[in-house]
């Protein structure tokens, strides 16, 4: 059993037992009464890995920095908050940790809200035998291992997919493929500082660029690279996320992704028909992808890093600002863990990211800034530009090695 304080747990050293360094499943207890907790640890702790929290913060605390847990159980009444909004937070961050509600007074609304807002799985009368509690609980392990299987036949089913289609943008429009590539690192490294769950939001941020695949090669350009659009090319510009998330609508399992998509020029404090605040906030993947993508368009357009993030804090109400603040954080966004290196274009190799455009000896842009190095680009290299790609000097960035 583990007892996670708030203030303790982001300077721990080593991580919290988890599902991943024993045998039996982690799961984590949520209830601000000591007792409850006590009684509930000492039911289960004989088949599984118990971490407790007193309050929603700390179980937060415990699943960002403790986990991965295969079963979160939380008492409905929480001093702070309730179990439900406790249950949306939990889904956004480990999507996979499946959701019990413990609870002694649900009211059918209560039972709706919980089922729509927190995805629970499942509830637990309270008081409850101690023969049912394990099974409900080891019901909902098996579920986790159900849903963590799935979860990786699908993410390497359509990684792989999805990697084959940007592979084809880099050929067909490099400026929109480095785009894409640059925000799938920007979102990469923001949702690993945030501590949410970065499949989603990597795959929204790899395909959010297709739509440029229907553009004429000169307008992709000028909306990748930031300039100033006329009002219909600003409508078509606004359509593009609309293409992205049509060519994923034929796909299973990918609802979240599209959410992403559907939502990610959606502002922070979302406000209803009447002007006012709606209460409702765009998924996390969606603000991410926001950030990155509108960070990235100011770093096009030559404003830099300092003032640009500066720019996104300056629009609370745009931008999340705790997304912002990640931004802000992220050493890598200003090149502190990055090696610059000037070679023939003849020398490159996997591992490296073209720092700035490569054009043509007539001007045509080759491969944009951004771009990895993929083996189809190399097959590219070799087979059509093989004629000059030894007197070409580009630069590259890799990542500084220890």
């Amino acid at each position: 059993m583990t007892t996670v304080p708030a203030s303790d747990a982001r300077h721990r050293a080593a991580p919290l037992p988890s599902a991943s360094t024993v045998n039996r499943p982690a799961v984590l207890c949520v209830d601000d009464e000591l007792p409850v907790l006590d009684g509930i640890e000492r039911v289960l702790r004989s088949r599984f890995d118990v971490t407790r929290a007193t309050n929603a913060a700390d179980a937060i605390v415990a699943l960002q920095y403790g986990g991965p847990f295969a079963v979160i159980m939380t008492d409905f009444r929480l001093a702070e908050t309730d179990g439900v909004h406790l249950l949306a937070r939990v889904a956004e961050i480990a999507p996979d940790t499946v959701r019990l509600l413990l609870t002694g007074h649900a009211g059918m609304d209560d039972a709706i809200a919980a089922i729509n807002e927190g995805h629970v799985y499942g509830f637990v009368r309270k008081p409850c035998r101690p023969e049912l509690l394990i099974e409900r609980v080891a019901d909902a392990a098996r579920q986790h291992r159900i849903l963590a299987g799935e979860r990786e036949l699908l993410e390497q089913t359509l990684h792989g997919s999805v990697k084959a289609l940007t592979d084809l943008l880099a050929l067909s429009c490099p400026v929109a493929s480095g785009r894409a590539t640059r925000l799938t690192r920007y979102a990469c490294d923001l949702a690993a500082s945030l501590r949410v769950d970065r499949w989603e939001i990597e795959i929204a941020a790899m395909v959010s660029q297709i739509g440029c695949m229907t553009l004429p090669p000169e307008l992709a350009e000028r909306i990748c690279r930031g300039r100033k659009l006329t009002p219909n090319e600003q409508l078509i510009a606004d359509r593009l996320p609309r293409i992205a998330e049509t060519i994923l609508e034929t796909i299973p399992r990918l609802e979240g992704v599209r959410a992403i998509l559907h939502h990610q020029r959606d502002r922070f404090d979302q406000r209803g028909d009447d002007g006012l605040p709606s209460g409702i906030t765009p998924p996390i993947g969606a603000r991410i992808l926001r950030v990155a993508a509108d960070f990235d368009t100011l770093d096009c357009q030559g404003v830099p890093v300092v003032e640009a993030v500066q720019r996104l804090f300056d629009a609370p109400n745009v931008y999340d600002p705790a997304v912002v603040a990640a931004l802000e954080a992220a050493a890598s966004f200003l090149g502190a863990d990055l090696e610059i290196m000037e070679i023939p274009l003849s020398s490159v190799k996997q591992g490296m990211v073209f720092a700035i455009d490569v054009t043509s000896p007539v001007g045509i842009l080759l491969i944009a800034r951004g771009q990895d190095v993929t083996p189809s680009l190399l097959e590219r290299i070799r087979n059509h530009w093989a004629a000059f790609a030894d007197r070409q000097r580009v630069r590259v960035v890799m990542h500084k090695t220890a």
